[in-house]
């Protein structure tokens, strides 16, 4: 079997510093090695002085160490800050409004879709007090300044002033 020359160049790199490595140990390296950590007895077994001596130099070492300070009594005794429910934003922006036939149709939209809300008015799939606005929101009333809304997952209101939608604009 013939190698590539790469492949002999690199064995014999590695065989290199393998030799070189074995020849510079330290001279405290050596004196480690060369004396034994137990003395034996003849029949093989360690003295149990020599053990329990060698098990008190040991030194235990903590393979998972905690990262987070040591829990106090205090810490423990302190009860958890109740979270705050946190209502999601309405979905859709008042955008603008218009009036027919005296009645005022508000328009709601997010960018893509856009709903009409009024209180009695005929159009088709306008949506009125006590209705689905959107699957989580449900329209419960609508005055002259403001649109109350329900979060229904939580039965959460939320009070959606109209701001310049107020009036009718000046002919």
């Amino acid at each position: 079997m013939k190698l590539p020359r790469y492949l002999i160049v690199v064995l014999t790199i590695t065989l290199g510093l393998v030799v070189w490595s074995q020849l510079s140990a330290d001279s405290a390296d050596e004196e480690t090695t060369s004396t034994p950590a137990m003395t034996r007895t003849p029949q093989g077994k360690v003295p149990r002085a020599v053990a329990t001596e060698t098990r008190k130099k040991e030194e235990l070492v903590d393979l998972f160490p905690v990262r987070s300070p040591p829990v106090t009594p205090e810490n423990q005794t302190e009860k958890p800050q109740p979270v705050k429910k946190r209502e999601p934003a309405f979905p859709l922006k008042a955008v603008g409004a218009w009036w027919e036939n005296g009645e005022r149709i508000v328009i709601l939209s997010d960018g893509e879709l856009n709903v009409l809300l009024c209180t009695q008015c005929q159009i088709k799939d306008a949506v009125r007090p006590g209705h689905v606005i959107v699957p989580t929101w449900r329209l419960i009333t609508l005055s002259k300044d403001h649109l109350t809304v329900e979060w229904q997952p939580e039965h959460t209101m939320k009070r959606i002033e109209l701001d310049d939608l107020t009036s009718r604009p000046a002919k």
